[in-house]
C-alpha cells in the first residue's frame, strides 16, 4: 500500500513539473499567439476595398459596394503586373479596379481574383516548409495601390510555396501551367 501511495506520488510530481516546463498551449491553457502566428480571421486585412472591410452599410459609403464601381473608390485599385521569362505571357500590364480596366488581358477575372484572395501581396512565410520543385524562371512583380495602399510584391515560381502563391493570383498572373522553362 505504502508502495503504491509513493508511486502516485511521483507520477503526480513528475506530472506538475512537467506542466510546469510546458509553454502554456501544451499544458492546456490557451496560447497567446504571435502577430505572425495569427489565423487568417485574426490578421487585419490586405486585400479588398475598404468598402469590402468595413460593416455593411457603413456610413462612409452609404452601403454601396465598391465592386459596382462606387466613384468614391476609383483609383484606389490601380496595379502595374511586370511578367519575365515566361515566354509568350511576358509583358507589362496596367490593371484598374473599381471599375475594372487597364489593358491586362482579363482584368475583370483578376480583378475578382485579388478582391478574393485572403492576402494577395503577402510575401512567402520565410520559415514555410517548401518542397524542391522548379517551376521555371518566370517572374512578376505588382506594384502600384491596392485599397488606398501600396503594393510592391515579387513571385516566382523557384519552389513548391512559391508556385502555390503563383497559382493562387491566376489570371492576375498569367497561367503556366507544368511549364518549366
Amino acid at each position: 500500500m505504502l508502495r503504491k501511495s509513493l508511486v502516485a506520488a511521483f507520477v503526480l510530481a513528475a506530472a506538475s513539473a512537467v506542466s510546469a516546463a510546458l509553454p502554456p498551449a501544451a499544458a492546456g491553457a490557451p496560447a497567446e499567439r504571435a502577430p505572425a502566428e495569427r489565423a487568417p480571421a485574426e490578421r487585419a486585412p490586405v486585400g479588398g476595398s475598404p468598402a469590402e472591410r468595413a460593416p455593411a452599410n457603413d456610413a462612409r459609403d452609404g452601403g454601396s459596394d465598391a465592386r459596382d464601381g462606387d466613384p468614391a473608390e476609383a483609383g484606389t485599385h490601380r496595379l502595374t503586373i511586370t511578367v519575365t521569362g515566361a515566354g509568350d505571357a511576358d509583358g507589362t500590364f496596367v490593371l484598374t479596379c473599381s471599375p475594372a480596366g487597364g489593358d491586362h488581358p482579363q482584368s475583370q477575372a483578376a480583378c475578382d481574383t485579388l478582391r478574393e484572395a485572403a492576402e494577395p501581396f503577402a510575401a512567402q512565410d520565410e520559415d514555410a516548409l517548401c518542397t524542391y520543385m522548379y517551376g521555371g524562371p518566370a517572374e512578376a512583380t505588382i506594384r502600384g495601390l491596392w485599397a488606398g495602399e501600396q503594393v510592391d510584391a515579387h513571385y516566382s515560381r523557384a519552389n513548391g510555396c512559391e508556385i502555390a502563391r503563383w497559382d493562387a493570383l491566376v489570371p492576375a498572373l498569367p497561367e503556366l501551367g507544368g511549364q518549366t522553362a
